[in-house]
């Protein structure tokens, strides 16, 4: 499994359906490959005064790309999730403090000042923070090696998560 981490430094992209690239938000680093993605407030000012500043501020798993007109006007690669959860632009789901819940990729992201990174298992003490992170949303532990239920359909969502219905911008 290979997750997206990313530095915002604004909220609107991803939207409140959960599609992200709307502004197109990160350019193209949303045509790698991934199989989630984290997005986490920066620390500069810009971020603090909006109250995303070191917190998980969204997470969506199962993405599912398409190229779509955006609203910086021209076309752009849009990335919906099978589950997303924005932990409070759109809700009252508080934000998770990043540091608290991933302390080795935090210190690298922070620290390191990187903007953006792939986190996988060759990154074994990152990788079971995104793990923990990602199951705020969802029960990951087979995801992205074609885990499913007994009944062959993909894993329910959480009381907390929304599941998006593919191709359709309503959440269930």
């Amino acid at each position: 499994m290979r997750v997206l981490v990313y530095k915002r430094t604004h909220n609107g992209d991803p939207d409140r359906f959960g599609r992200f690239g709307i502004w197109d938000c990160m350019g193209k680093i949303r045509d790698r490959e991934f199989d989630a993605v984290i997005g986490v407030g920066g620390i500069s000012h810009k971020p603090r005064m909006i109250g995303i500043d070191g917190k998980v501020n969204w997470i969506g798993i199962g993405p599912r790309k398409t190229v779509e007109y955006c609203k910086q006007g021209y076309d752009a690669t849009i990335v919906r999730f099978e589950y997303f959860q924005d932990f409070g632009m759109f809700n009252d789901v508080k934000m998770p403090a990043f540091r608290k819940q991933a302390p080795r990729l935090s210190r690298r992201m922070y620290v390191g000042n990187v903007r953006h990174c792939i986190v996988d298992e060759t990154h074994r003490a990152e990788f079971r923070e995104v793990v923990k992170l990602l199951k705020l949303v969802v029960e990951v532990e087979n995801f992205g090696r074609g885990a499913k239920d007994g009944d062959g359909k993909s894993r329910p969502c959480t009381k907390k998560t929304r599941k998006m219905k593919s191709g359709d911008q309503s959440c269930k």
